[in-house]
């Protein structure tokens, strides 16, 4: 392994991945992950995916909170610790956004390069769509991304149900209309296996020999020059302390947590933090770690007959396997899901809505997820023994709350102080009592409401119940962003130009979730996929 390199990549997710492949085309690549390999069984059967939050080996465990306005909670946040980062766990929705975000995008960071006519190529340089031939999907990229064409018995009654309600459908979120109810695309291949950021842009070119990929590597801090100019990294790999030269730039890619946290230990950061902590301050820069946005979702609850649903089988295949996890393969995963009646390149069933709270929104803002199975898995509360259950998860989708992330000790090796405020604003408790409401109304359509046992579990009878019920149970969409934000001069929060380059320093850029000036109207995956390839394109173009 050569000591210097000209790039090093400090993250294998879903941003990281893509800017490795692109550069190491041309360029000397040390890509950096502090996790292992995807190649375990319960990332590689999408059904088995959020098995993953459960084990060390594969989770950060981080936790946010205790959070000051959802009663003092701790919230447990699931973030990937291996090779592919969150692609390699998440449920796999391939769900771009909205146009007018990359509008919004484009006018934050005075760059038209983020607009949607221009990012829309970047996205389908990426993509292999596998049936979509439009002008709006890519076929000859390395993301393989399939139509879901699993029908759960209860989805097409909550389909006619939505339409009774009054909404409309779409075919593609990510074509000429995405809001409306419908079925998502997702990134599982041909093959039904999980097509993570690590199988689609890393193990193809794993030879390349200008690129060296170190896994279980922790990145702990950033070297500076007197000029401030990056000269390496100082990391922690099979428990000794390294360092890597680089000549051109280092890029963090280790996500909306870990980008902002190895700013603050390199000394770039809010300088009060700095001197609590005792690291010496490179550059004052206060919007590092702040600005966290999420989406804060919740749960409506409620029963279904016998013969409906999916909880009781996907709770008993998933005690299956645990009770057997180091003795069987991905193919045993796949048939023991099978066995149970279940679909296992499906995580979550992928059908939900992309609508608007009142008519009046310029564009959507809420998201209502169809889920045949109770929250209690994805929440981690405890299951409703002996109950069919079901639920319509509601997430908000543009939340003005915002919170923070910062390191809590100099030790990379210390998880950080997550806060993420979630119903700080009382416009986001509004918002979600709306989402209540709406999915109430249309479980109770004409289409769907035979399927109900009639025992209601959560009452959305008063606005005074919703609230306490929000405030007790709300959780949040796996969607951190905005903790580097990309901004223009004199923005105060701003931690990033138009390019990823972080201000006041030399030779360092992000690029993954944390850079967004905003967040999306949907799921983050396939944007921080664009984004990689953003930043690829900028680099390899002199910016």
């Amino acid at each position: 392994m050569g000591s210097e390199f000209e790039y090093i990549v400090v993250g294998g997710g879903s941003s990281g991945s893509v800017i490795a492949n692109r550069l190491s085309a041309e360029h000397s690549v040390l890509l950096l992950e502090a996790g292992g390999s995807s190649s375990h069984w319960k990332a590689q059967v999408p059904a088995a995916g959020i098995l993953c939050w459960l084990d060390p080996a594969l989770d950060w465990g981080f936790k946010a909170g205790p959070e000051p306005y959802a009663n003092n909670r701790v919230i447990h946040h699931e973030r990937a610790k291996m090779m592919g980062g969150c692609s390699s766990h998440n449920a796999m929705f391939y769900i771009r956004g909205n146009p007018a975000d990359y509008e919004q995008w484009a006018e934050m960071t005075n760059c038209a390069e983020w607009s949607y006519e221009s990012v829309l190529p970047l996205f389908k340089k990426s993509e292999r769509h596998l049936t979509r031939k439009d002008q709006y999907h890519g076929r000859k990229g390395e993301l393989e991304v399939v139509p879901n064409t699993t029908r759960e018995k209860t989805s097409k009654y909550f389909v006619l149900a939505a339409q009774e309600a009054g909404f409309k459908l779409t075919d593609d979120f990510n074509g000429l209309q995405q809001e409306g109810f419908g079925f998502s695309d997702s990134t599982s291949g041909r093959h039904g296996y999980r097509c993570s950021a690590d199988k689609a842009f890393i193990d193809g070119i794993r030879h390349r020999k200008n690129l060296t990929v170190l896994q279980n590597c922790l990145a702990d801090k950033l070297v500076f020059d007197t000029d401030k100019k990056c000269t390496g990294i100082e990391v922690i790999h099979n428990n000794r302390r390294t360092y890597f030269a680089v000549s051109r730039e280092v890029i963090l890619s280790a996500g909306s947590f870990g980008s902002p946290c190895i700013l603050q230990r390199s000394g770039v950061g809010d300088h009060d933090l700095m001197k609590q902590l005792g690291i010496p301050l490179v550059h004052n820069s206060p919007g590092v770690g702040n600005n966290l946005l999420e989406h804060p979702a919740v749960s409506l609850n409620y029963e279904l007959k016998t013969g409906y649903g999916v909880d009781q089988a996907f709770g008993a295949a998933s005690e299956e396997l645990l009770s057997k996890s180091s003795q069987i393969s991905a193919e045993d995963a796949r048939h023991t899901y099978k066995k149970a009646g279940l679909n296992p390149s499906l995580l979550f069933f992928p059908l939900f809505g992309i609508v608007k709270s009142k008519e009046s929104e310029p564009k959507p803002d809420l998201q209502l997820y169809h889920l045949p199975g109770g929250a209690a898995a994805i929440e981690r509360t405890a299951p409703i023994a002996g109950r069919n259950m079901a639920n319509v998860r509601i997430s908000l989708l543009r939340p003005t709350s915002t919170g923070h992330v910062k390191i809590v000790s100099r030790d990379p090796q210390r998880h950080p102080e997550i806060i993420l405020n979630l119903l700080k604003a009382k416009e986001d408790v509004e918002r979600l009592k709306t989402g209540l409401k709406m999915a109430s109304s249309i479980i109770h359509q004409p289409s769907y409401r035979p399927l109900l046992t009639g025992r209601e579990i959560t009452d959305v009878s008063s606005d005074a119940i919703m609230e306490r019920y929000l405030r007790d149970n709300t959780y949040h969409t796996y969607h951190p962003v905005s903790t580097c934000r990309m901004g223009v001069p004199g923005d105060p929060l701003a931690v990033c130009d138009w390019a990823g380059r972080v201000a006041g320093v030399k030779g360092v850029r992000v690029a993954d979730a944390s850079i967004m000036p905003t967040i999306v109207t949907g799921n983050t995956n396939a944007p921080c996929i664009m984004i990689g390839e953003r930043i690829s394109d900028f680099i390899l173009r002199g910016h």
